[in-house]
């Protein structure tokens, strides 16, 4: 009789984090060891599974669970749906099973820490964004992200049965040297974020797209630089400018607008494009950005600031895949005097330095079977 492997995503819905979900289902079907040693049961909104495609689910069993949308900004109450909805699995787990939970709220994860002193269950967190806030001190209001995550690392039992799962090495390493005490390398274990080659279908759009095409890709936020997008659409007219994110895709050379409501319809967006530019000014320090891992996929040319993921990235992958500037003005001088026929020329070769690459299913895959199979240092 097979184990148990539960995946529950108790805390995203429809496109949120939908290329990580999409890749970690991918890595763990590639496994013909997992699949005949486990029965994998995938929790996650109806939401969520109207953005995934239907082939993906075959070996797989697919429960549906209320998850609340994180764009609602209702901290209690979510937490209270997050931390149910994984305390509701607890009482499936047997001894041998294995559970991964892909995002939680550090308020959920605080609450589940302490019940979990009572229940004695193991289970695996992967850890986002969210930890940004130990690293900001200026986050120490009651009702901040920092702030609970701050508590959660303080408050985290020494013998916790929760190991943490992050995206990248960098970020084992940041958080092992904030608090070696409460952390150690046994306790966090690396899943790179997956990268999947995707392959455009469809390229008819309502903007142009003959002249080269600058996108930035997420919320618009502060911190994500959009102003800064914003001014060098307006100093390089020579180019097409699109804002892409937020189930939308905005032409900024007359504010034309198309919808998208699939994760085929935003990555062929993407696809289009020459060059990305992530022009954030904060975060990234202890986290990684997806819109970054989207445009990787595709063998998109990256133009970015030095915050530390970003020049993680470049240093692994070289600056014809990822570039990073000390400044947006910086980034602007380098946009103004790309060569984009040479780029173009180099995209092969960005697509298959991304095949051979941590990021490959191939290579996450293995590092499935090493969590779920390897013991004191051997694979069972």
């Amino acid at each position: 009789m097979k184990n148990k492997f539960f995946l529950i995503e108790p805390s995203k819905v429809a496109n949120q984090h939908i290329t990580l979900i999409e890749g970690f289902l991918k890595a763990i079907k590639l496994s013909q060891r997992i699949q005949d040693k486990f029965d994998i049961t995938f929790y996650a909104s109806d939401a969520t599974y109207r953005w995934l495609p239907n082939n993906i689910f075959s070996q797989i069993n697919c429960k549906k669970i209320f998850v609340m949308d994180p764009k609602k900004r209702w901290l209690i109450l979510k937490t209270l749906v997050e931390v149910f909805q994984v305390l509701s699995l607890f009482r499936k787990i047997k001894k041998n099973d294995f559970v991964i939970v892909t995002c939680l709220l550090p308020t959920s994860l605080l609450i589940i820490e302490f019940t979990n002193i009572f229940f004695k269950k193991k289970l695996h967190v992967v850890l986002h964004g969210e930890i940004e806030g130990i690293f900001n001190q200026g986050q120490n209001k009651f009702k901040s992200i920092g702030y609970w995550s701050s508590a959660w690392i303080k408050y985290r039992p020494k013998d916790s049965l929760i190991k943490l799962i992050v995206l990248d090495d960098f970020i084992k390493e940041r958080l092992v040297q904030y608090v070696p005490v409460k952390l150690s390398v046994n306790d966090i274990y690396v899943l790179h974020h997956p990268i999947s080659n995707f392959i455009p279908i469809n390229q008819d759009h309502n903007y142009p797209i003959k002249k080269p095409t600058i996108c930035f890709i997420g919320f618009r936020t502060m911190n994500k630089g959009y102003e800064s997008f914003v001014k060098m659409s307006k100093m390089c007219p020579q180019y097409n400018f699109l804002a892409i994110g937020d189930n939308k895709v905005e032409f900024l050379g007359d504010n034309s607008i198309e919808h998208v409501n699939s994760e085929k319809g935003f990555l062929e967006n993407i696809s289009i494009c020459d060059v990305a530019i992530f022009p954030y000014i904060g975060g990234y320090s202890c986290s990684l950005s997806a819109a970054a891992m989207d445009a990787l996929s595709l063998g998109i040319p990256i133009l970015a600031l030095e915050l530390p993921f970003f020049i993680n990235l470049e240093k692994y992958f070289g600056v014809d895949v990822i570039k990073t500037f000390p400044s947006a003005d910086d980034l602007l001088i380098e946009l103004k005097n790309y060569n984009f026929e040479s780029s173009a020329k180099r995209k092969s070769k960005r697509l298959e330095a991304l095949n051979n690459s941590k990021f490959s299913l191939e290579l996450i895959s293995q590092s499935f079977e090493k969590l779920l199979f390897e013991k004191n240092g051997e694979i069972l």
